[in-house]
């Protein structure tokens, strides 16, 4: 036996942890050395049984010069065989990995008749299915009996989600065969967190380089006895890694993508708020885009087919009043089982119905609400601005860029003043003091494009918060005085301002802070820089900006982002 270990060492150990790919020729030593190994353990077998049958040495030289290698096991050496246990119940293998031992896998969970149940099948006389557990523990035993050498059972503690995972019961059947306290000795475990080797654990150069990389190390630690030669070739990854971790999100620099960026014509309200709330959000979300592999998130298709509902039961009635509304709130739930038909909210199916009858209840809720109003008429639905063929207006002309959007609604009030509608199926809404504050610009540029490309003069501008379970009042910017405005009480006296100056100078630094904005994005500008110095809940780009929610400016200290390459 120790003979044929010196063998498999002499031809493992210039490719032990080296996760070289071997050629031919080392392919053939390799099973050269297991004949001989194989050979010799056969020899050391018979001596047991039967003293002085040992060769003499030069009856061994002899004898293992005369040794064939089989050419198909040269050729299978450095492969890894994946197969079922029904595969492997003739076969052999030194090395074996038996994976997937999962609680309900392997063995797998017993499946009752698709069409009839244990009882119904012994009522009408039928056979009892077999139990399948006794084929899995035959199976089971087929993998423990194909090791020559080691063999090795593998399970999970969490599935991908990090959610807890039990292993098989066959694996503390095995455990039950040993010593007590053996567990510990033999188990090899990687927890979530474990995404690199340790550095006197590392298999091949590469991994050693990261291992090293995530402690920002330069060079190996000297107890790891590494050679000259080592050190030279791993120093280049070192490097590498350091300053692609020390690199920050910085402004745009490519002399082409700069180009793109500074030709920008167009450009929407919702990409100008993005840019405000994080410029690297919107980097991300508006120019990479990244596809989700999830489909449409739910929020989004509800809001779409809640914007729908509202634009068709308007067209066909025009303003919902009391004598209306009965009318308008049947319509709306035969269109939006016509809108949710095909999308993932129908409500024939059961996980969708909860948010079905949200859609049906906040769109009832909308009507009622508006029925009472009893203010203006609906002068423009989805009132479009751009420069698509259906667009009803062209863009709206700022410094440096036109806007362009959707307005969900225009009423005319009074003399024909317009109120802007926006519909928001959440239940929270931006008031007037702080819409500026939290970068919220859709109103006031909305407001504008009424004025300068349909001519209408604004009154004000409001978002309807749909999702409020019990009819929040809309809020937004009006022009004030509260008492000289066509508009009725229903809406919040703080969302009037003083005057009618004080009206016009808000929609003023709107424009001015769009166009802000809009420089920003035809520079190239780019940083880790939410509002007030917080990152959205909503924003879940963090994996790719590498900034942790409630984390402080990481960028405060050391490289500004205007300094780093792209």
């Amino acid at each position: 036996e120790q003979a044929a270990a010196i063998a498999r060492d002499l031809a493992e150990r210039p490719h032990r942890r080296s996760a070289a790919t071997l050629g031919a020729r080392e392919r053939a030593e390799l099973a050269a050395a297991e004949s001989v190994a194989r050979a010799l353990a056969e020899l050391g077998e018979l001596e047991e049984v039967e003293a002085g049958v040992a060769p003499t040495v030069d009856e061994l030289v002899t004898l293992l010069e005369g040794l064939r290698v089989p050419g198909s096991a040269a050729g299978s050496l450095g492969r890894v065989e994946v197969m079922t246990p029904y595969r492997a119940r003739a076969r052999q293998f030194a090395h074996v990995f038996v994976v997937s031992l999962q609680e309900g896998d392997f063995p797998r969970r017993r499946r009752e008749d698709a069409f009839l149940t244990d009882a119904e099948r012994a009522g009408a006389g039928l056979p009892a299915l077999g139990d399948q557990r006794d084929e899995e523990r035959y199976l089971f035993y087929v993998c423990l009996t194909r090791a020559t050498r080691t063999l090795h059972l593998s399970f999970r503690t969490a599935d991908d989600e990090g959610r807890a995972a039990s292993r098989s019961f066959f694996v503390d059947e095995v455990l039950d065969l040993l010593a007590p306290g053996a567990e510990s000795a033999i188990t090899a475990s990687k927890t979530l967190s474990d995404t690199v080797f340790r550095a006197s654990e590392s298999p091949t150069e590469r991994e050693l380089a990261r291992a090293l990389a995530e402690r920002r190390a330069v060079e190996p630690p000297p107890a790891l006895g590494a050679s000259e030669r080592l050190v030279a070739r791993l120093a280049p990854w070192l490097v590498s890694a350091r300053d692609r971790a020390d690199r920050l999100p910085g402004s745009l620099r490519v002399p082409y993508v700069l180009e793109q960026f500074g030709g920008k014509t167009l450009i929407g309200a919702s990409s100008l708020e993005t840019q405000a709330e994080c410029s690297f959000r919107y980097f991300v979300g508006h120019e990479l885009s990244p596809r989700e592999l999830a489909p449409a998130p739910e929020p989004l298709v509800r809001g779409g087919i809640t914007h729908r509902v509202l634009e068709r039961v308007y067209e066909a009635i025009g303003a919902v009043t009391p004598d209306t509304l009965s009318d308008a709130i049947e319509r709306s739930r035969s269109i939006l089982a016509e809108e949710a038909r095909g999308t993932s909210l129908h409500p024939e199916r059961p996980a969708a119905r909860p948010t079905y009858r949200r859609m049906e209840s906040d769109v009832a809720r909308f009507l009622r609400y508006d029925a009472q109003r009893g203010e203006g008429t609906v002068a423009r639905l989805e009132a479009a601005f751009g420069e698509r063929e259906d667009d009803e207006k062209p863009a709206l002309t700022l410094a440096g860029f036109g806007l362009h959007g959707k307005i969900d609604r225009i009423d005319t009030v009074g003399d024909g003043q317009a109120l802007v509608h926006d519909y928001k199926t959440g239940s929270n809404v931006t008031p007037r003091e702080k819409m500026l504050e939290e970068g919220k610009l859709q109103l006031p540029l909305y407001m504008l494009a009424a004025r300068e490309l349909w001519g209408l003069e604004p009154v004000g501008g409001v978002y309807h918060p749909l999702g409020k379970q019990h009819g929040g009042a809309p809020r937004g910017i009006l022009r004030g005085p509260q008492d000289a405005s066509p508009l009725s009480e229903r809406f919040s006296r703080r969302d009037y301002t003083a005057d009618a100056e004080e009206f016009e100078r808000s929609l003023q630094r709107a424009r001015e802070e769009a166009e802000r904005l809009a420089a920003r994005i035809h520079r190239g500008h780019l940083a880790r820089d939410p509002l007030a110095d917080r990152c959205p809940r909503h924003c879940d780009f963090h994996p790719i900006c590498r900034r942790e929610r409630g984390e402080k400016n990481p960028d405060e200290n050391g490289a500004t982002a205007e300094d780093d390459d792209d």
